[in-house]
């Protein structure tokens, strides 16, 4: 969960029409949604343990087995880097 804003990563199959053409990931103010759920993988220098930041590691989907990334396509609408899952 985003602290600041108490938002959580999400995604769903929906994928951008342009650009990448990859699923979206976005952000969602619920728990409640299956699409929200992601796994924290740890390192074997660094464990990661449940409710801290993740400094090292990545979030990987559950559903789908995908981590996110910024790839060097534009996004639709804004023309900026997207997020999406490959």
């Amino acid at each position: 969960m985003h602290v600041a804003t108490g938002f959580r990563l999400h995604s769903h199959e929906v994928a951008y029409s342009r650009g990448s053409q990859q699923q979206s990931v976005t952000a969602y103010p619920t728990a409640d949604d299956g699409n929200s759920l992601w796994s924290i993988t740890g390192t074997l220098d660094t464990p990661c343990l449940p409710g801290s930041s993740i400094k090292k590691g990545e979030p990987q989907h559950q559903w789908c087995s995908s981590a996110p990334h910024s790839p060097k396509g534009a996004a639709d609408l804004q023309q900026q880097h997207e997020e999406g899952l490959p």
